[in-house]
């Protein structure tokens, strides 16, 4: 995140509302606890609703929006999703977006290849 520390972490009134949609009481609690260690939470606002708007007019679903104009407010670089279809849909717009949007896998891979690259130029 830009400016904030670099193991900040976000939760949202998206996470929160998509959560409570779980039907499975241990699932749910799960996902829950994993949401602790978030240090951020951004609250539902008229600036975070009209960009969800604008990304809904974009074509992006509505909590998929949703999610992404909260990332935006909390000036967070990237948004992690395992949505493979989000990612791709995210690609198109990647111009239109605040963050970008990456598979966890894949970020922390390419993370992992610029932390070996800047560890090679200090040797």
């Amino acid at each position: 995140m830009r400016g904030l520390n670099p193991i900040s972490s976000v939760k949202s009134a998206a996470l929160e509302a998509e959560i409570d949609r779980t039907p499975d009481p241990l699932r749910k609690q799960q996902v829950l606890d994993s949401l602790a260690i978030a240090n951020i939470r951004i609250s539902s606002t008229k600036a975070v609703l009209a960009r969800a708007t604008v990304l809904v007019a974009l074509s992006f679903k509505t909590f998929d929006a949703f999610h992404l104009a909260c990332a935006e407010a909390a000036d967070a670089d990237v948004f992690l999703t395992t949505d493979d279809r989000l990612v791709r849909k995210a690609a198109n717009y990647q111009d239109m977006l605040k963050v970008q949007v990456t598979n966890p896998v894949n970020w922390i891979m390419e993370v992992s290849a610029t932390e070996g690259e800047t560890n090679d130029n200090t040797h």
